[in-house]
Order: structure tokens, then sequence, then C-alpha cells
């Protein structure tokens, strides 16, 4: 996106100031009057712009403005304007707090998955489209923390006395209902215990019990604002202490003892070894992925020392989701939560 578009272009009467924000970091503004004046300039009207997005004011909300990149999007695919204004934008989604309450230890599960038609074989290429399923949880009343099924029963659970249930749940956590309880929060297991399953005949565990819901990225009000001075939640401590397993077959411990956070202009580097302070005004999608409750993932790191964009992608883990239970009370986070 041009750096000089904001600065060269007429004056516009729309501006950007979401209405339930505290503060707007001047990247985000700049960011997003880049986007309105780009699609002005294609040639949408702004009046017409203002009605499709259902301005109630002069400034924009948060939502108007992801409408706003959406349009930009379709514009750049070549979509006319006259064509995306006849669509409806989608209505602001109305929250049900009687099938969500806010408060509920439990939450669904969305299984993001790639589309196979009917007539894929094994040499056909990964799809690029993708779908999801939905898991709802029953959040209160009779069979709270269960699942339901597709006319809303409750499905029944794997009985104790059922075929691999003692194996799954020993992978599943160890020292259950202790202080000291762990294990993973998401896996892909082998169907049989023989090193060549797992690379053809995998199925997926996942955990919440060892995760940590809300965390210092979450805790907070939804907010678009790279390079503010830190995460939405001030925890007071910058620790933290990580095993990382490599492709070369080892684990390395990293421990971070410091409360205080690593100079930006003073990276640590020992031995072959980079730790680094991530500038983060310049790591939107990070910044975005964080904000928007990833545990483990990958992102575009943009300040990566690699030329290529594909070495670019890196993991990324939120270490405050993974924290034990006490340590993560302790840093400013409310009890775990389950499904």
């Amino acid at each position: 996106m041009p750096e000089d578009t904001a600065s060269t272009a007429e004056p516009m009467a729309l501006s950007v100031q979401p209405a339930r924000r505290r503060r707007t970091s001047p990247q985000f503004k700049a960011r997003t009057e880049s986007v309105l004046r780009l699609v002005l300039a294609k040639g949408v009207p702004e009046a017409e712009l203002r009605a499709y997005l259902r301005c109630r004011g002069e400034h924009l909300t948060t939502l108007e403005m992801k409408r706003t990149r959406r349009v930009l999007r379709e514009l750049e695919r070549g979509i006319p304007w006259a064509q995306i204004k006849t669509e409806p934008s989608a209505p602001p989604t109305q929250h049900n707090p009687e099938e969500h309450p806010r408060d509920s230890r439990f939450h669904d599960i969305l299984l993001v998955r790639r589309t196979i038609d009917d007539d894929d074989d094994e040499s056909t290429p990964l799809p690029k489209r993708h779908r999801f399923d939905r898991f709802r949880v029953i959040k209160e009343g009779p069979g709270r923390g269960g699942f339901q099924g597709p006319n809303g029963e409750l499905l029944p659970e794997v009985g104790i006395e059922e075929d691999g249930y003692r194996g799954v749940i020993n992978l599943a956590t160890t020292a259950a209902g202790t202080p000291e309880e762990r294990g993973p929060v998401f896996s892909a297991l082998p169907l049989n215990p023989d090193p060549a399953a797992s690379s053809s005949c995998t199925c997926y565990l996942v955990n919440p019990g060892n995760l940590n819901y809300v965390t210092a990225w979450t805790a907070e009000e939804w907010s678009d604002r790279p390079g503010d001075e830190g995460p939405p939640l001030d925890t007071g401590e910058d620790t933290f202490s990580l095993l990382i397993a490599t492709p070369g077959g080892e684990v390395y411990y990293l421990e971070k003892k410091s409360k205080q956070p690593l100079s930006l202009e003073r990276p640590i580097e020992r031995d072959g070894v980079t730790f680094r302070r991530v500038d983060m005004k310049h790591e939107v999608e990070i910044w975005s992925q964080l904000r928007n409750g990833c545990v483990v993932g990958r992102a575009m790191y943009t300040q990566s020392p690699h030329s290529e964009a594909r070495k670019k992608v890196t993991p990324l883990v939120n270490i405050h989701s993974l924290l034990p239970s006490s340590e993560s009370e302790d840093q400013g986070k409310g009890p775990r939560h389950a499904l």
C-alpha cells in the first residue's frame, strides 16, 4: 500500500475513530484511512459507501472498518462496485446470552478443514477451499459440558469400560486433579502404536483442561492497536520458561527471568542463537492472531532476517495460554475454561 496515499488525497468526510475505543494508535488510523482512500480512488461514491457500511455517525466503527477492507479486496479482485453494493453487507451479529453466556466455562469447537469432493483421490492436490464444522457444547442446564447432536440431543460419552479409553486419557493428562496436572492441549495421535502409523493414519486429541482461555492478549475488549506500549493487559511480569522440540530431534529449554522487556535495539546473540524482542508496530498479522486467541500456530514475521517470504512464516506460541493455572492466575488471568 503506498505510503503517501493518505497525504495526497482529498479530505474525507468519513473519519477513523472506533466508537468503543479508549484510544487508537496512529499506525492503525493511518492504515485504515489509506484503505478508505484507495476505495474512494476506485470510483466508489462516498455517500454510497456510507450507505453500504450502514454508518450511523461520522466515525467508522471497528465493524465498519472491517467491511471497508472487504470492499477493497473485492474491488482489487475485479468485482465492480455496482455488483458489490447490491450484495447485503453482513449485519452486526447479536449476542445471545442464553445460548452463549459470557461467563460460561464451556466453549464450542470449530473444526476448520479443506473441502474434499467425492471424486478426489490420493493423487488430487490439496484443495484451497475451506469450510468449518461446529461442535456445539451445552453451556447451561441438563447435560452441561456435553456436546449436542444434530437434533440437539446429548451425544454419548466414551465410557471407561470401552476400548481405547484408558490409553487416550493417559495421553491427554498427567497427574489429573493435582496442582501439577499437565499434558497436551492439541495432539495428532497415531491410531495404532506404530511409528509408521503417524505418517498416514491419525486422529486429533484436544484437551482444553490444559489451556488458559483468557490471557493478557484476550482479556480486554477487542482492539486493533499494533505498536502501542505493550500487550492489552499489563500482567506486571515478562517472565516465562519454555521447552522447544526441534526438527533436529533435540529439545531445548529457554527461560527469561528478568521482569523487564528486552531492549528493541539490543537482541541477545550467542553461539548461533538469537533472542530478540519483536517490534509489534510492524507485525499486524502476529498482533491480530494473538488478539483473536491464537495459542499455537504460524504467522508471517515481517522483520525476520530471512529474505524469502516462505521462510518468514514462523511458528507462534502464546505462552500465557499454556502456563499452569496457579501461575497464570498470579499474572492477572481468571480461572481456566473448558470446552
